[in-house]
């Protein structure tokens, strides 16, 4: 028997190490619950899911156990605020000439390895001779934009590109 065993076993703590280097204190070595550690390792936590990923946001949703919760992949088009995000985005890109939007079809696109919902959307714009942009006659035509949901701000949409 050695020295720090003699110690260990006047003080009433043994240090036992389990297989991962842990340290834990027992009343007895030979113990049952001792011997159980000794041989055990330690349970290793889950990795925690990389900030802004689709996991991140699956784990977020679920923490909030609301079905309103805004993800970056929900559909754009279903929350209460996206209608006044595009409608700031169509004056941003067509500025204060005549405008109106409908919504076409949603998609998604990974964005920095999230996925993020998309939608097309058809603005019909209006060019009249007063509004200066050098026609003599009233001009009707249409393009289409695409949005995608921010995904760090899932609520936000963004302007993405023009065309289909």
């Amino acid at each position: 028997m050695k020295l720090h065993d003699l110690v260990e076993g006047v003080t009433g703590k043994w240090v036992i190490k389990n297989k991962d280097g842990k340290e834990r204190r027992f009343k007895d070595n030979n113990s049952k619950e001792a011997i159980e550690w000794k041989n055990s390792s330690t349970p290793k936590k889950a990795p925690k899911a990389p900030t802004y990923s689709d996991q991140y946001w699956d784990d977020k949703e679920w923490k909030a156990n609301d079905h309103s919760f805004v993800t970056p992949s929900k559909k754009i088009g279903e929350g209460s605020t996206d209608s006044a995000e595009i409608d700031k985005i169509v004056k941003d890109h067509f500025g204060n000439i005549k405008t109106d939007w409908t919504f076409e079809r949603a998609g998604e696109t990974k964005v920095e390895g999230t996925s993020c919902a998309t939608r097309v959307v058809r603005v019909m714009f209006e060019v009249t001779p007063e509004d200066d942009m050098g026609v003599d006659s009233t001009v009707q035509d249409a393009q289409t934009i695409i949005v995608v949901r921010d995904r760090q701000k899932p609520a936000k949409i963004k302007f993405l590109k023009y065309g289909a």
